[in-house]
């Protein structure tokens, strides 16, 4: 797993092409480590090789149809299908899980996005602001986020982002 963090870092600066060398080489050296398979999943959608992230995200879930992780790659799979009926009910399945950590709020905010609900983008957005996402750079950047970039609430939430993580605060 190591071989991830520097795909981390990469992705938190908004560098997604550079992180996708990471993540693979972590997919590649542990094939069936979950949070490796999600993150190279998750970052090829980003820099928009969908066909690509499609088995990878596939194979999470149904390998996981009961933990968040394959939960959340059903999410964003359904979501990018446009299948929103399917990515909500995914979405509903995830709110536990999501409403005590960071990076769980963040992945559905960008599914709630993709689907078009804003509202509750932002508010899984507002969630993991408060739970302490420091990448604002990277969210203020995808494009799975861009329905809601012009958007005066998500300038504002990604403003409070920066000034938290610029003072390090939780």
């Amino acid at each position: 797993m190591n071989h991830c963090l520097p795909g981390w870092a990469d992705n938190d600066e908004a560098r997604f092409e550079e992180a996708v060398g990471a993540y693979r080489a972590c997919h590649e050296m542990a094939p069936n480590n979950p949070l490796g398979r999600g993150l190279y999943g998750w970052t090829l959608a980003t820099v928009k090789r969908i066909d690509e992230a499609f088995p990878i995200l596939d194979s999470l879930a149904t390998d996981l149809p009961d933990a968040p992780l394959g939960r959340l790659a059903l999410c964003l799979a359904s979501a990018l299908r446009r299948d929103k009926a399917g990515a909500l009910a995914a979405a509903e399945s995830l709110t536990e899980a999501a409403s005590w950590d960071d990076y769980f709020s963040a992945r559905l905010a960008e599914c709630y996005a993709l689907v078009g609900e804003k509202d509750e983008a932002l508010r899984w957005l507002e969630n993991a602001r408060r739970r302490g996402v420091s990448y604002h750079v990277a969210l203020s950047n995808t494009w799975i986020l861009s329905s809601l970039h012009d958007d005066a609430r998500f300038q504002e939430l990604m403003e409070r982002m920066k000034q938290q993580a610029e003072r390090f605060e939780v």
